[in-house]
């Protein structure tokens, strides 16, 4: 029995140091967003080079810093799946699949701008943002109005978020583009009026469903920050 043993450990030795191990990665995709998929991850030791390929073939630019690296992908309205091929320092590669869910749409495009448009001339004469009548797809600033920057996320015509960048004396501007949100679509005002009071409170990223809409209300370079999505069901 021996004299098999040995070479069976010999064997399995050869074999061992011939192999190479993928590294163990941790991955999050954040889709709080109105425009963009963000995905990050980490892994156990630095990394090299990663390269993100989508289902069209087209690679998306990747930051890395160290163990991590972070990227952010335009949300889309169909399933997707990103592959993401990583390289590390000490040799070790894998190759990664992330799923993308679908985001749900908020509006056609032309009938959320004309009910947009329609309750701020409505509700405030000195509101100056307006939204086009008609765009194409893909991510812009719609108007750029009393220090609030505002970003619509197009895809097929339709809505798939709506954000705003807000500076200090852009309460009004920020304030009549919220609600006017908010009558257009008959959103709870209450729940939105009680997250954004507790985010003025605590200076922390918060996070409310009311009526079928998500709004995220967070800062960043001085700047207030307000995401609406649509939840998917």
């Amino acid at each position: 029995m021996k004299k098999y043993l040995f070479p069976l450990l010999i064997l399995f030795a050869i074999l061992s140091g011939c192999s190479t191990k993928s590294p163990s990665m941790i991955t999050h995709v954040d889709q709080s967003d109105g425009r963009f998929d963000y995905i990050t991850g980490e892994a156990l030791s630095d990394i090299k080079g990663v390269v993100s390929v989508r289902e069209d073939g087209f690679r998306d630019q990747v930051s890395i810093k160290g163990k991590k690296f972070d990227l952010a992908i335009p949300s889309e309205i169909s399933d997707k799946k990103l592959r993401l091929k990583v390289a590390l320092k000490n040799g070790q590669k894998t190759i990664l699949e992330i799923k993308l869910p679908k985001r749900a749409v908020i509006d056609s495009y032309d009938n959320f701008a004309d009910r947009m448009n329609g309750t701020m001339n409505d509700l405030d004469e000195n509101t100056e943002t307006r939204f086009p009548l008609t765009t194409n797809d893909g991510t812009f600033i719609a108007d750029d109005e009393n220090e609030v920057q505002t970003w619509i996320h197009v895809r097929d015509s339709k809505l798939v978020g709506l954000s705003m960048t807000a500076g200090a004396e852009a309460e009004e501007e920020l304030a009549a583009i919220i609600v006017s949100f908010i009558l257009s679509y008959e959103v709870n005002n209450d729940k939105v009026y009680e997250a954004f009071n507790n985010f003025l409170d605590s200076g922390k990223t918060t996070t409310v469903t009311a009526s079928g809409y998500k709004f995220k209300f967070d800062h960043g370079d001085n700047r207030v920050t307000i995401d609406i999505i649509k939840s998917v069901d």
